[in-house]
This record gives C-alpha cells, structure tokens and sequence, in this order.
C-alpha cells in the first residue's frame, strides 16, 4: 500500500509528457505475461475449479501467482503500481496464514475458499485411481468443502457470516499440537474437534473402524464435519442445540455427496450397532412398515448427543431427508424459524402448523411411499 501511494504521488507531481506510441511489448497495456513456472496452477492445485487462494500459488516469488508481471520496456508507473499493490496484498495473505500457524510448527498447505480455510499437512494423499501431492491433496479437500457449503446454502438458504476453519493433518501427535495450540484443548483421537472458534481438526487414522486413511471414508468424514461447523455457525446455535438437527443434517449431506455416512459424533470410536453400516431406507421402512418405529417426540426429547445412539441418527436423517425432499421451501422457512426458539416443536408448529404428532404420521406416510423397494 505504501508502494502503491508512493508511485500514486510521483506520478502526479511528473509535468505532461507527449503522448506516445503503444508499447510493442506490452500492448500499451502496461504488463506482461510471467513466464516463469513457480505458479503453474494446473500442476499445483490440481483439475478442480473454484475460486480459492492457496499458499502453493502465492508464495511464487515472480508474481505471487498474478501471472503478469511489470513492462521494463514502457515502464508504466501506474500500471506498475497497481501490480504492486496486488502482490503486496497476495503476500500479506501469505503471511498472515504463516502466523497463524507458525506456533503448531506444522508445515501445511492452505486454501481459502467463501466459505472455508484448510490447513493440510499430510505430504501425499491416495486412492482409486488418484496419488496427489499435499498441495493437490488440499486443493482436492478445499474443494470439496465448498461443495458442501454450497449445498447447505441450497437446501437452508443460510450460511455463516465469517469462514470455518479446518485442520487435515497427517498423524496424532500433529493433532494434538494443533488442537492446543489452535483450539484450546488435547485430543488423542479425531472425532469431535469441533471449537466455539468455529474449527475442527482430524487425522487418517487408519486404525480407526472408519478407516479414514480411505479417500472415501474421508470425503464423507469431511463432508460430515464441515456441515456440523456450518449449521453451528449459521446461527449462532447454543452449544446444546437440537442434537437431531444437527447429526440428521450432517448424515443427509453425508448421503447426499458421497452416497455413505460413517460418522457418529456421539462418541469418539464407533460402537456395535445394527445401525451402523446399513441401508437406513430399508430399515426404517422395515420399521414403519411393521409399526416398529421410534416416535419423533422420543428422538426430539434427547438434548445432547451423547442421549442419542446408531437408530436415533437414522430417524433423525429420515426427517431431514423427509422435509427436505417434500418440503424444500419450508425447511428453508423451518431453519431459519428454528434458529430463534431452539425448540423442534415451536419451529415445526410455526412453519408446518402440525404437532409433533402431526409430523410423525406425515413423515410415516411419506417413508411408505418412496422408502419401498421399486
């Protein structure tokens, strides 16, 4: 900023020159091409097109990933100074994400999307038919990140007013360091990282039963936790807010993006459950169809994760994926009402005007008709 006032001045005190010939080199345009390959994006960030910043990019010394550089030939000072002023700006992004995490000592990538920030530290990342450096590799996550605030957008018509944070790192002592130091407590394990900074840090452990150094297990493990920083941020929630809602959405865009979900935030390793691993339309029509389901006033009940098991999350999917798919429009109007009263039951009230009970039978008749097996 300074550079580019300083140039702004030199050129208003300079007296009137003729005018000139359009500089051949340059076009009259005051820049050029940059030439070098230190910010060649296809071979840094990968295939995948969103808006981003990343650090691969930015720390290229020529042009800090501009891709044009000043004109020696013309020499145009304004141009000159408007060049500046944008790699003075690409590096105090550059900066500000190396202070950030220079108290971890954690060498990562980063990528600032919209919505999102993501430090990555895992050195290389595989799967079916993919072998990403970590700068690809984060690109790859970032990416899939933004997809899933761009659904959430889709489908709540909400989103938080300041970016999430999210930590992929390569071990669990790289965990740890960048929990304490980054969120304000220890973990061992990489589950539930969730801070009231609005953050969430998690490893491919692959001794996890959700074997989370599989890029698929991943890509829904990250999808889930990036809708729990979404939907907490988007409305400011108290930390006890409606455990359905919460495991119910982030089971939906589980499903949604990545056809599997595999995350239950109840507890830290995933227990015993004929839930578990199963096709829920199929159980849930099971039940319903034999009159053995849970009544959505049971589920409604439970006011913190920890109350809820593998069955509970399932319902609480079904609801979701039941509004949602019957009532768009008024699961918009459903979560922004919701957002006030923290209560299911005014919200459902106020935007359905049906009882807990109401609810129950509609959903039920709703699950019979696009739950059977065609």
């Amino acid at each position: 900023m300074v550079r580019f006032l300083v140039l702004l001045l030199v050129i208003a005190a300079a007296p009137d020159l003729p005018a000139q010939k359009k500089c051949y080199v340059c076009k009259g345009e005051g820049f050029i091409v940059c030439k070098k390959k230190q910010h060649n994006a296809k071979k840094l960030c990968g295939k995948w097109k969103f808006e981003h910043k990343c650090s691969a990019v930015l720390t290229a010394s020529c042009c800090r990933g501009l891709q044009k550089v000043h004109c020696t030939r013309c020499n145009d000072p304004i141009a000159e100074a408007e060049i500046l002023e944008e790699i003075d700006q690409r590096k105090l992004w550059v900066d500000r994400q190396k202070a950030w995490m220079k108290p971890t000592n954690v060498r990562v990538a980063t990528i600032e999307t919209k919505e999102f920030i993501l430090h990555f530290s895992i050195p290389r990342w595989s799967g079916k038919g993919m072998r990403y450096t970590r700068s690809k590799a984060a690109h790859l996550f970032a990416y899939r990140l933004q997809t899933t605030a761009d659904r959430f957008r889709e489908i709540t018509g909400v989103l938080p007013h300041r970016k999430q944070r999210m930590y992929m790192v390569a071990s669990g002592t790289e965990n740890s360091i960048v929990t304490v130091n980054k969120m304000g407590g220890g973990y061992t394990g990489p589950f539930r990282r969730s801070g009231l900074s609005g953050s969430v840090c998690t490893w491919p452990d692959p001794r996890n039963p959700r074997l989370l150094d599989d890029d698929k297990n991943m890509h829904s493990h990250v999808v889930h936790m990036g809708t729990h920083l979404l939907h907490r941020a988007s409305h400011k929630f108290n930390r006890e807010n409606p455990p359905w809602l919460s495991c119910g959405l982030s089971h939906w865009m589980d499903l949604e993006l990545t056809e599997q979900t595999r995350d239950f935030c109840f507890n830290e390793r995933s227990a015993k459950s004929p839930w578990n691993l199963v096709e829920w339309k199929t159980k849930i029509y099971g039940e319903v169809a034999s009159r053995r389901e849970i009544q959505f006033a049971e589920v409604i009940a439970k006011k913190t994760l920890d109350q809820t098991d593998h069955r509970d999350h399932a319902y609480a999917y079904s609801y979701i994926d039941f509004m949602i798919s019957a009532y768009p429009a008024k699961f918009k109007a459903f979560y922004k009402s919701i957002k006030s009263s923290n209560s299911t039951k005014k919200a459902i009230d106020d935007v359905f005007n049906w009882s807990t009970s109401s609810f129950h039978d509609y959903w039920r008749k709703w699950v019979i008709k696009n739950y059977a097996r065609k």
